[in-house]
């Protein structure tokens, strides 16, 4: 009986896995995780945590940060054994960022509320009964850089850090609020390798380069928006869809209150192949002019058109029953306008031969040619 319970709580978990389509990932370290969120109906929770349902394969500790869909969430407690299908764990949204004055720690995710435990609105300004913050995040090597005495802004307000310690996966961080400070910060984004042009109902990453005071950021979190969403789109995570419509359109890349614009896009059918031939005029008749020159036409065609601006060469090969060696008696030479002047010498050598008269085009891979008899001129 036990086994028919875990299949059928197998299949309503990989089911559910499968029309969600949840992929979360590791804020530090960069691992994926399949997982699907619900929320905690706890009444007497006052974190207003979620649960995330994971596969027993995927690790997530107490403390973990876990990116999902532009949003940054914080594990309270190590992963649990609900059955030997899914484990899960208690998650809460940060609803904060520090980065110091001094740039010892920066970009760090945290959840934080008063020392009253009143839950702080993310992004409102808030004032604290006691003028008391506290702070969780993950324990980790850059958490493990804040000092008792670094000073932030968040929330509205300038803050120092009172107290830190770090217990079962989590940094857990006391501030005071203090007079307003406003450190000095430069912002630079650089986009990598950004195409200007691109094609319709097609995708693309947007990848970024992000510097503070010159110091490149890893993981910073980034706002997407495009100027036109009806050409195309840009999600949480940077990936662009253009649409099937064409036009021009730009992307704004927002980062600590710091935009930077992309270049414009032109979002255009990719123009279809020109077709080169090449036209070369034929001899009437054999080559009887043994030191006397012949003048043909002969030129690439663009799209049936005649285009001197496609190079070409000219030449004689395949010389027989002549030596080959004797090719060099047969000379071609560019008359300009696509005209092309042919002329043998040395009668002895070439007398009764045959050659080909060939025309390529070495950038398009196509050639014309006919073969021509050589008989001494009476």
């Amino acid at each position: 009986m036990s086994n028919y319970f875990d299949n059928v709580l197998q299949h309503v978990y990989d089911f559910t896995l499968d029309n969600e389509t949840n992929e979360a990932t590791l804020h530090y370290g960069g691992n994926e995780i399949k997982c699907f969120f619900r929320r905690n109906n706890d009444a007497t929770n006052n974190r207003d945590t979620m649960i995330l349902y994971h596969s027993p394969f995927e690790k997530v500790k107490a403390g973990s940060l876990i990116d999902f869909r532009g949003k940054t969430f914080l594990a309270l407690n190590d992963e649990t054994a609900e059955n030997n299908i899914y484990f899960k764990n208690a998650v809460v949204q940060t609803n904060g960022m520090i980065t110091t004055f001094s740039l010892s720690a920066e970009d760090i995710p945290v959840w934080a509320d008063n020392a009253n435990n009143e839950t702080l609105a993310n992004g409102e300004m808030i004032k604290l009964i006691d003028g008391t913050l506290r702070l969780l995040t993950e324990d980790c090597e850059q958490s493990r850089k804040i000092q008792i005495g670094d000073r932030f802004n968040e929330y509205g307000r300038s803050w120092s850090i009172s107290n830190i310690y770090f217990k079962d996966g989590l940094a857990h961080i006391l501030a005071e609020v203090i007079e307003d400070d406003n450190p000095e910060f430069s912002y630079r984004i650089e986009f990598v390798d950004f195409e200007t042009t691109a094609k319709p109902n097609t995708e693309v990453q947007l990848v970024c380069r992000c510097f503070r005071n010159d110091k490149l950021i890893e993981n910073p979190t980034l706002t997407y928006s495009s100027s036109d969403n009806f050409l195309a789109t840009i999600d949480e995570n940077g990936k662009i869809s253009y649409s099937e419509n064409l036009g021009e359109v730009y992307f704004i890349v927002t980062w600590n209150g710091y935009s930077q614009i992309t270049e414009t896009v032109t979002i255009a059918e990719e123009p279809a192949e020109d077709e080169i031939t090449i036209y070369m005029q034929t001899l009437s008749e054999e080559f009887y002019a043994i030191d006397v020159p012949y003048q043909l036409e002969i030129y690439a065609c663009r799209n049936g058109v005649k285009d001197l601006t496609t190079p070409i060469r000219v030449y004689a090969e395949n010389l027989k029953p002549a030596d080959e060696s004797y090719l060099k008696y047969i000379k071609v030479v560019d008359k300009t306008n696509g005209t092309y002047e042919i002329s043998a010498s040395n009668s002895e050598k070439l007398n009764r031969s045959d050659f080909d008269l060939v025309a390529k085009s070495d950038e398009y891979n196509v050639e014309a040619r006919q073969s021509i008899h050589i008989t001494p001129f009476f």
